[in-house]
């Protein structure tokens, strides 16, 4: 009983089967689409540089450390406008004084005090930035 259900249902489907007939007309039409695909590269040289600069100096008492570092600092930020940097491109990022310790058995006593202060150079055309590297250096040496 059960196989004749199966081939009737089996019957039944295969005539709906033939029943259906699409032709070419009533088919959808295919999309038409344009697929596009590319790369590019383009290399450039750099225009702009930031050179940061940092005096660091020692000295036995607060005052004489910012005022080494300041005058080092001067010296090299006249070097780098020598080079041909515009003084408004020289900006401080950095400015520290703290005291220096030295410790013995377990006490800390002062030291001398430190002094750095840090000061970013942008150069443009990036291409004088070894120039001004090399003004900064020698200054203060």
């Amino acid at each position: 009983m059960r196989h004749k259900k199966i081939m009737a249902l089996l019957t039944c489907f295969c005539m709906a089967a033939a029943c259906v007939s699409v032709s070419a007309a009533d088919a959808p039409a295919p999309a038409k689409t344009i697929t596009v695909e590319g790369s590019g590269n383009m290399t450039i040289g750099a225009d702009q540089a930031s050179v940061n600069i940092a005096i660091e100096t020692d000295a036995s008492t607060p005052q004489e450390a910012a005022a080494s570092n300041a005058s080092l600092m001067t010296g090299v930020r006249d070097a780098v406008i020598r080079a041909g940097i515009e003084a408004n491109k020289i900006k401080t990022s950095n400015y520290m004084l703290w005291p220096s310790y030295q410790y013995n058995k377990g006490k800390s006593s002062v030291s001398g005090y430190r002094a750095t202060n840090s000061v970013i150079v942008t150069v443009n055309p990036a291409n004088k930035t070894g120039d001004v590297i090399d003004a900064a250096i020698h200054e203060k040496t």
